[in-house]
């Protein structure tokens, strides 16, 4: 009688194995990237780096603090992504989605550079307009590299040159009036902020909020 072990089949039945597809198991390995995007909190909305992502899993860099264990979502291109908080090693953060995702939908069927513009993320902020010799103390709304957009009810123009103030901001930000809309205005700045300044700026000034449409179910599993 042969003493030969007999070696398993790669794969049995379908009833009795998952097959999954080539494609698949390439998603599922992860990506190196640098990609700014924004995440989402129960308390607040801040910026975050992608810096690998699969179709299950991302890694990214943020300085907002999270635990593990913590409900969030993040926005991949138009979409904002369930997730949990998997582990927080300093700056770098995992997380787990709740559904796999198509990456290469993200990253673009035809390779585009990566993206490194930071999105509005929502605030709640006091700001000093100096318009001329006019000093004008209005609400800041939301904020990205480019622009800011604020609430007022003094009387602004569009086209007006102003220089924006921010408390914990390192120096003025000059910058146009692009938008008018009511009590609501935007402002372009002159030269885009510093991703990692921004950032920053949102991780420690306390300013960040959650948005109004901000899913009350995302909190902490384990307090």
């Amino acid at each position: 009688m042969s003493t030969k072990t007999r070696r398993a089949p790669r794969i049995s039945a379908a009833g009795d194995n998952v097959i999954v597809s080539e494609e698949e198991l390439r998603q599922r390995r992860p990506i190196s990237v640098y990609r700014a995007a924004k995440m989402a909190t129960a308390r607040r909305e801040t910026l975050c780096v992608v810096k690998s992502i699969s179709s299950r899993t991302v890694v990214v860099e943020t300085h907002a603090q999270v635990v593990a264990g913590e409900r969030v979502r993040i926005e991949l291109g138009n979409s904002l992504v369930s997730s949990t908080v998997n582990g927080v090693d300093g700056l770098a953060v995992a997380l787990a989605f709740d559904d796999p995702i198509d990456v290469q939908s993200w990253l673009g069927a035809d390779g585009a550079p990566h993206r490194r513009t930071a999105p509005r993320i929502a605030i709640d902020a006091r700001a000093r307009l100096q318009i001329g010799n006019q000093l004008l103390f209005v609400k800041a709304r939301d904020i990205s590299q480019e622009g800011i957009g604020i609430e007022t009810q003094d009387i602004v123009m569009e086209g007006d040159a102003l220089v924006v103030g921010l408390r914990g901001w390192h120096g003025p930000i000059p910058g146009t009036i692009t938008r008018i809309d009511g009590d609501l205005a935007g402002i372009q700045f002159l030269q885009p902020l510093s991703f990692r300044a921004l950032s920053e700026w949102l991780g420690t000034s306390g300013c960040a909020r959650a948005p109004a449409t901000a899913n009350p179910g995302y909190e902490r599993v384990h307090p």
